[in-house]
Order: C-alpha cells, then sequence, then structure tokens
C-alpha cells in the first residue's frame, strides 16, 4: 500500500513539474533555439467576429517547420515556411474569444524553440453613405476596435449634391452585437430658389426697423441696393452704412444688416448755425459768424482762405480744413469750427508785387503791372486818372486811389484798381445799414452805414458789449462777432440784435440751443488765397464812426482785395434749394416795435446823404470854373 502512494506520489510529481513547465514557459513567451531567430507572428485586425488572422513570418535563412496550436481553442495547424517568407493562418475565435497561440519551430539540422502570442481581439467596423432609394454607396471607410472600445461617426449634414435623411450619428461598442456596419442614408437635393433677409437696422439702439426677403436664383446671384432713406413707425432715417449686398446662391450667409440713422423732424422755421474761426495752436477764437439756414433749404458757406485780427496778424486755413461747409436743413450740427494757423513767415528777399487795372464792369484785367519791392523798403505805385485798352477809354472808378504803397512784407502781393468804361453805367461804391436792434422791443437803437468799396469785400465787426442812453447791453445769443459784405450781394440791410445785460434768457432763443460741436469733414477746394477783406469796427451806438470806419475805402496803406466776382443779378436772398451764404445771417427778433419806420428814416438819411453828395460835386465844380477864369 505504502509502494502505491510513493508511486502515486512520483506520477503527480511528474505531472505538476510538467505544468510548472509551462507556466513559466507561457509568461517568458520565447524558448529560443541556439543559432536560429525565433519567427514573428503578428495578429491582424479581422473583418470576421468569429475568426482572428496571424501573419507568421520567417527571418531566417533556412526553413523552418512550424507547429502551432491555440491553448486556449482546439485549432492548430502545421507547415513549412521557406526562409524569409510568411504565411497567415487563421484561428477560430467565436465572438471574438481570446486566442493563446503556441508556435513551435525547429530546422532540418535539428535546432528547435517555441513561441508564445495572445491575440490582439480587433475587428473592423465599416462606415457608408448610401443612397435613400437605390442604397448604391456614395462613400466607405473602416475603423478598427479593440477590446473594450467603441467607434462613433458623425455624417455631414450634406454630401455633394445629397443631403442626410437618416440619422447623423452611430456607433459601435466591442463585441456588443450590433451591426458592425454603420450606414447612413442620402437623399439626392434638386436646387431650389431660396430667399435671403436684409434687415434695416437702427445703429442707435440696434433695433430692427424694417426688412426685406430678396429672392436667390439657382446657380445665380442676387443683387439688392437699400434705400437711401426709410420711414419706420413715423420716424424718417437715412442710410449710413454700405447698402450695396451681392448674394451669390454658393453663399452660406441667409442674413445681412444694413445700419441707418435716424433723421429728426425738419425744423418748421429757419434757424442759424455758427461757423468759429480758431487759432489751431491756442484754441484762441479768432471770430465768428452767424448763418440763417431757412426751412428746408441746404446752405453751402464759403470758409475765407486767410482771415487777418484787428492786430494785424494773418493767419492761414489750415491744412486738411474745408474751404466750404455745406450744411442741409435736417443736419443736427449747429456750430463748425474752422481751424486756422498763424503765418509768421517773413519775406528775406526781394519779391514782386502786382498792380492790376481792371474793368469795373466786368472784372477783364485791362493792364497788369510788377512792381518790385526791394529788401526792406516801400514799393509805390501810380496808376493814371485814365486809360485806353482795347479802344475803349476808362475812367478811374469812385472810391480808387491812384496810390499804391507796399511794405515790405506786407500781406497782400495783388493790388486792384478799377476803372469805368466810357459810354457804361457807371459802377460805384454803395452803402449798407448795420441796425442795433433791442431784441425784447424790437427797437432799433441805432443804425450805422458802411461803404462797400468797387468788387471788394468788408469785414463788420460788431462790439460784443456797449452801453446806450444809461442802459448796458451784450451781442445776443447765436449770432456772429462780424458781418461780412460781398460788393455783389444785393443786400443792403442787417439787423444785429442785442438785449439787456443781465436779463434771463428767451425760453426761445434767437437761435436754436448749440448742440456738440462736431468738426467739418468736407476735402478742402483747391484755390489761391485771397487778400483778407477791409475790416470795420463798428462803434458803440450813439458813437460817431471814424471816417475809415464809415467809409473803408482803400488808403496808401491798404491792401484791395483780389478776389474776383461777378457783379450780382437779381436777389441773392431769393427762394433757392441750394443758397450759397457769404454773409453773416441774423434771424428776426419777435414782431412789434418800430422796424418800419427804421427803414423810412433810413431812406431819409441815405436821400439827404445823396443830395448832399451831388451839391458838393456841383460847387466843387464851379469853384474849379471860376478858378480857370483867373
Amino acid at each position: 500500500m505504502r509502494r502505491i502512494e510513493v508511486s502515486m506520489m512520483k506520477k503527480y510529481g511528474f505531472a505538476l513539474l510538467i505544468a510548472l513547465a509551462v507556466l513559466f514557459t507561457l509568461p517568458m513567451g520565447t524558448v529560443k533555439a541556439a543559432g536560429l531567430t525565433p519567427p514573428k507572428a503578428v495578429f491582424q485586425t479581422s473583418s470576421s467576429l468569429d475568426v482572428q488572422s496571424c501573419t507568421i513570418s520567417n527571418p531566417n535563412g533556412v526553413d523552418l517547420n512550424i507547429t502551432w496550436q491555440d491553448l486556449n481553442g482546439s485549432s492548430s495547424g502545421s507547415f513549412t515556411l521557406g526562409a524569409g517568407g510568411s504565411t497567415n493562418i487563421s484561428v477560430s475565435a467565436p465572438n471574438m474569444a481570446q486566442v493563446v497561440l503556441q508556435i513551435s519551430y525547429s530546422s532540418d539540422d535539428g535546432q528547435s524553440g517555441s513561441i508564445t502570442r495572445a491575440g490582439s481581439g480587433r475587428y473592423w467596423v465599416y462606415v457608408e453613405y448610401r443612397t435613400a432609394d437605390t442604397g448604391a454607396v456614395l462613400y466607405s471607410s473602416q475603423e478598427a476596435v479593440s477590446p473594450g472600445g467603441a467607434v462613433s461617426h458623425t455624417a455631414p449634414a450634406t454630401y455633394g449634391e445629397y443631403k442626410l435623411v437618416s440619422s447623423a450619428s452611430l456607433s459601435h461598442s466591442y463585441n456588443s452585437g450590433t451591426s458592425r456596419t454603420l450606414t447612413f442614408r442620402y437623399q439626392k437635393v434638386v436646387p431650389q430658389d431660396y430667399e435671403i433677409t436684409v434687415a434695416f437696422i437702427d445703429e442707435t439702439t440696434r433695433a430692427n426697423i424694417g426688412s426685406v426677403q430678396v429672392n436667390v436664383p439657382v446657380n445665380g446671384t442676387a443683387n439688392y441696393n437699400a434705400p437711401s432713406t426709410y420711414t419706420s413707425g413715423n420716424k424718417s432715417y437715412k442710410l449710413v452704412s454700405n447698402g450695396s449686398i451681392s448674394h451669390s446662391y454658393a453663399d452660406a450667409a441667409r442674413t445681412y444688416e444694413v445700419l441707418y440713422r435716424e433723421v429728426p423732424n425738419a425744423p418748421q422755421k429757419p434757424y442759424a448755425i455758427t461757423v468759429r474761426y480758431q487759432d489751431a495752436d491756442s484754441g484762441k477764437v479768432l471770430t465768428s459768424q452767424s448763418v440763417t439756414i431757412p426751412v428746408n433749404q441746404t446752405v453751402t458757406f464759403n470758409v475765407a482762405p486767410t482771415y487777418v485780427t484787428a492786430d494785424g496778424s494773418r493767419y492761414n486755413r489750415a491744412s486738411g480744413q474745408p474751404a466750404q461747409i455745406v450744411h442741409e436743413a435736417l443736419n443736427t450740427t449747429r456750430r463748425y469750427t474752422v481751424l486756422f494757423t498763424k503765418d509768421n513767415s517773413v519775406p528775406t528777399a526781394p519779391y514782386d508785387i502786382t498792380v492790376n487795372y481792371r474793368s469795373a464792369q466786368d472784372g477783364s484785367v485791362l493792364e497788369s503791372h510788377s512792381v518790385n519791392v526791394a529788401l526792406n523798403t516801400t514799393a509805390r505805385h501810380s496808376a493814371p486818372a485814365t486809360l485806353t485798352s482795347g479802344g475803349t477809354n476808362y475812367t478811374l472808378a469812385s472810391g480808387q486811389n491812384r496810390q499804391i504803397t507796399h511794405a515790405f512784407s506786407a500781406g497782400a502781393l495783388t493790388y486792384n484798381i478799377y476803372y469805368n468804361a466810357e459810354g457804361a453805367n457807371p459802377v460805384e461804391p454803395y452803402d449798407i445799414a448795420v441796425r442795433y436792434v433791442d431784441a425784447a422791443t424790437n427797437t432799433t437803437l441805432d443804425t450805422v452805414s458802411v461803404q462797400i468799396p468797387i468788387r471788394d469785400q468788408v469785414e463788420v465787426r460788431l462790439p460784443e458789449s456797449f452801453t446806450f442812453n444809461g442802459t448796458d447791453y451784450v451781442l445776443a445769443r447765436g449770432q456772429g462777432s462780424a458781418i461780412y459784405h460781398d460788393y455783389d450781394n444785393s443786400r443792403r440791410a442787417y439787423s444785429v440784435f442785442y438785449r439787456e445785460a443781465g436779463s434771463p434768457e428767451e425760453e426761445e432763443p434767437v437761435v436754436s440751443p448749440e448742440v456738440p460741436e462736431q468738426p467739418t469733414v468736407p476735402t478742402p477746394t483747391p484755390g489761391t488765397p485771397a487778400t483778407p477783406p477791409n475790416i470795420v469796427e463798428l462803434p458803440a451806438p450813439g458813437v460817431t464812426p471814424s471816417p475809415e470806419a464809415e467809409q473803408p475805402t482803400p488808403t496808401p496803406e491798404t491792401v484791395i482785395n483780389d478776389n474776383e466776382v461777378p457783379l450780382a443779378e437779381g436777389n441773392e436772398n431769393a427762394d433757392n434749394p441750394d443758397e450759397v451764404i457769404d454773409d453773416n445771417e441774423v434771424p428776426l427778433a419777435k414782431g412789434g416795435g418800430n422796424g418800419s419806420s427804421a427803414w423810412i428814416w433810413a431812406a431819409v438819411i441815405a436821400a439827404l446823404a445823396v443830395a448832399g453828395g451831388i451839391t458838393f460835386v456841383v460847387l466843387k465844380k464851379k469853384k474849379a470854373q471860376t478858378e480857370e477864369k483867373k
């Protein structure tokens, strides 16, 4: 009995040794024969869930006898693998069961060994795009899935000329029993016209104030131009962005925006704007001018290229500043500022000035003379009292100074002297009336006469404040500090309104309240800078103006304006949708008062002045005749 137990122990001990040998062999994976390189075994991604494929290759220079078996299954086989060759074997693995492949190899010279490899368990998942009607394949691909993994795919909404009609996303989890083919169905699209939306947006509030639908033809282009003005909810708007839209059929956008700005209701009565000339360096306001904007009209204001202050300082319009300001009736801007730079240049060499003899009738040049101005000297030129040009005799026009005196570095380079043609209606200087008016009572406090030389411009500078009959007055708000009057302007009278100092502002001021200043942006118009206008400093009411102020005719030291304009025809202030205003327009005060009587007195004074002038001429002529007889 004891002998049997020993025998059994030997039997089981031998089996245990074999089992241990196998266990130690599997983790090591390879038992290598001396002198031979083990074959390579690589598992491939399988196209079936029941079979795993493995590629075995021989890296040696001799043939190998191969024997293989699945340690977890029943598959096995043997074959001879030529030197450097390879072959595929299929191992049964129902439902991707785990495969452990043991490969034994030997050579004809008696060398042998073995290797062990575990299967990867990978298999292919297929993706297909098919037509919904015939099932034709439009697109296919494949992706490997490993144990514990999954494959997901999202198809595009369109594929070529087809659109997706099935679920957009499908997935497959490893060995889940679901189909390994992810199929997406597409239907061919028949091209159709479609519409885009053009939305009208308020640029301030970003509110949608309207929209239009624009049709886009198949494979074509839709073009749309937004209206320049638009009305919505009793509000008027104007286009402030690019309103041209071009949309081709293939473009993805379906909505476009164009911006509009609300336009305030048109003023129902005239209002005034202010144009200021300002020193670009110091910010000092050189002068300001008030311009009336008639109801529903556009006004163009011509900005002077140069400006001369009362102390003789010369300023030039700064680079980039506008030569004109165009103001539409609906424009909310009430003040414009134009920058000027001080001209500090002083000539350092002799130069020439030009003296033109011009026709007072049409402004044409009859003769032109060049006069040299030597360094730091004064040049003089004497013009004739009469001359002949083109067979026509001309006589020096009234108010013209024959003697031109030009000091070195004086501002003007061109002087004009006007002559009347013999037999033609003489062109003469004329007077304008500037009335000081009490804005509260519409009473004329005083009237000052200013002479306008032939074809010249006069700047009439107004007092900011004065005392009249014991009452202090200040210039009413909204009016410029000067009046600019050209010879060809048909206007002959201006009313300047003053209010008592310290009196409360009117509830409805003479001029609409100003809004924050907005610089003008029109492109400056090229041109030759003109000499500044004659300057008349008006006295306070009740003060007799100096002869120079009353009659700003050229003196030997006076700069004569060379900015020529044609004679006016008709009433400059007639209704015109695009009226050019170069003079200081001021609004009318409240009705009532004795404005009409002021006109009568002005007419009487003018008549007396004419009569006095005639008497003076007659007496002078008689005196001359008497002296000749002597």
